[in-house]
């Protein structure tokens, strides 16, 4: 089946108006491939935050930005990158199928993309041969067979940007696929997205560290069917040794629900172990601030709205609780999300929503102070 051969129906996308094969496919998430080149509409949302983390890094960088989209399929996230970032930037949009990249050419000319450039590669062999300043992965599964190469093909200061959708796997459906792939060990509960995001930005802290580069965290967020990790690579063993101090693992006391973090493991019980894992902050709030200055594609309100969260969550301890968890823990009605968080602050406590549930709460304050905060009656006194 090739493209020659398939329906090309135009899609629009943000800016970009491209071709793509004409898909039966119906249902958001991960879906199947259906067609010669594949195109998910439910990833648009991934595309619209990285163009905005690359408009404000052709910004900050000063210089020309050589990108690289890396998995590209029918190209539509290099084009939009042409057709809605400003600056100077050059764009490798590449695909290893014949198929995609004969799409991905078409594409590139009715575009009118001059900085654009289509390429047909095995990935790792073209990670292999050159560098980026920005490179942008994003497969159909795992990243892990990429991510060896790709941190060492980003240059000093630049950043790689990674999906992963092998979501069940990080979340703990088998243990030890998720050993196997990750070197570390899963745990299904309440907060399970979470401790597979941070297994999966661990991983690529502790790849990069191999080869003496520290891959910073700058936003790292999971979002339905898939998880998302932005990195700033630096240069030397010391700064990827000071990265490696934040990795650790999750603890969860099965008997209490009551959760912590350490630089160890713990199989004690009650208590249950994931990692290792990253565990330290999974924004950074200068970076977040940068990048959330006014824009166009800020105005558009799912975004607006994952940013203000992402904004609060920044300086929030690691592992959240939901309060359907909460309630069933304490025999008390399931608080709403806000009032739980207003209580905690005025109790003196860190609390902020989190993006991982809309029903999640983050805070520093011990579970048995939670459990009191529930308990308290409303002060009738109070006007």
């Amino acid at each position: 089946m090739s493209t020659d051969s398939h329906e090309l129906v135009e899609i629009s996308e943000g800016k970009a108006k491209i071709l793509v094969p004409k898909s039966e496919r119906k249902s958001k998430g991960p879906g199947k491939i259906d067609a010669p080149v594949f195109y998910n509409p439910a990833m648009a949302h991934n595309r619209d935050i990285s163009v905005i983390v690359l408009q404000a890094f052709v910004e900050l960088r000063g210089r020309r930005v050589d990108v690289l989209d890396g998995m590209a399929a029918s190209g539509v996230r290099g084009i939009r990158f042409c057709k809605e970032i400003e600056g100077d930037f050059s764009v490798t949009i590449n695909d290893w199928s014949e198929e995609s990249h004969s799409l991905i050419q078409k594409n590139i000319e009715r575009s009118w993309c001059s900085n654009a450039v289509a390429s047909n590669r095995d990935l790792n062999n073209l990670l292999g041969e050159k560098s980026f300043d920005y490179i942008d992965i994003d497969p159909f599964g795992t990243a892990v067979p990429f991510i060896d190469n790709a941190v060492r093909a980003v240059r000093h200061k630049g950043i790689l940007a990674i999906t992963t959708t092998d979501t069940a796997t990080l979340c703990g459906s088998g243990a030890l696929p998720c050993i196997r792939r990750y070197g570390a060990k899963p745990m299904q509960c309440d907060f399970m997205h979470e401790v597979g995001l941070r297994i999966f930005a661990g991983y690529v802290v502790r790849t990069a560290a191999k080869y003496d580069r520290a891959a910073r965290p700058l936003l790292c967020y999971a979002d339905g069917h898939y998880m998302r990790c932005y990195f700033e690579i630096l240069d030397g063993a010391k700064r990827a040794d000071a990265l490696l101090l934040e990795m650790g693992y999750a603890h969860l006391n099965m008997e209490t629900r009551a959760r912590k973090i350490s630089s160890v493991s713990s199989c004690r019980k009650p208590w249950k172990s994931a990692g290792p894992l990253w565990i330290g902050k999974m924004f950074d709030a200068e970076f977040l601030e940068t990048i959330s200055e006014p824009r166009e594609m800020m105005e558009k309100k799912d975004v607006a709205r994952l940013f203000s969260i992402w904004k609060e969550e920044a300086d929030a301890p690691p592992l959240y609780y939901t309060t359907a968890e909460l309630s069933s823990v304490f025999r008390v009605d399931p608080p709403p999300v806000l009032e739980l968080i207003d209580k905690l602050r005025s109790n003196g406590f860190f609390a902020s929503k989190t993006h991982f549930s809309p029903m999640g709460v983050k805070t520093d304050a011990p579970l048995e102070k939670i459990g009191k905060i529930l308990r308290q009656k409303p002060n009738r006194n109070q006007a």
